[in-house]
């Protein structure tokens, strides 16, 4: 921040279009939501004390690198397709696994925690209005 005429931009960034915002000292917790509007995607690292969290988000995705000694709350935007007469029809699926989810703020997200990933392998968030399907993971 001792530069703004050449960082006020990034920081926007991080903190607005993918909503990353520690949530405990030195990032031990954070949240990601991201608000990609008419982004198609967008990609990001934050360098933190306990390591770089690598973001690739598009809409109805996001991937995760999740530093191994740090706790992720992961968001998604809620589906245009969600009402209040549909009950919230879109599900979560981390890494393939159907999981809880809380609503709010217009996103959908991890109901718990997330860590990382086994051996450190990325964390894949999807969303899906199918009740019976998952996503398919590229």
């Amino acid at each position: 921040y001792s530069h703004p005429w050449g960082s006020g931009a990034i920081v926007g960034f991080v903190w607005g279009i993918l909503g990353v915002h520690q949530t405990s000292p030195g990032y031990a917790s954070f949240i990601i939501r991201p608000k990609l509007g008419s982004l198609q995607y967008a990609e990001l690292t934050v360098p933190t004390l306990r390591g770089h969290i690598t973001i690739k988000a598009q809409p109805g995705a996001l991937d995760v690198n999740i530093p191994c000694n740090t706790l992720a709350t992961i968001c998604l935007p809620r589906s245009s397709r969600d009402t209040l007469a549909s009950n919230f029809s879109t599900r979560l699926f981390l890494d393939g696994v159907g999981i809880a989810s809380i609503h709010s703020a217009g996103n959908i997200c991890t109901a718990s925690p997330v860590s990382c990933g086994a051996d450190g392998v990325v964390r894949k968030l999807r969303a899906s209005s199918d009740p019976v399907e998952s996503p398919i993971y590229t």
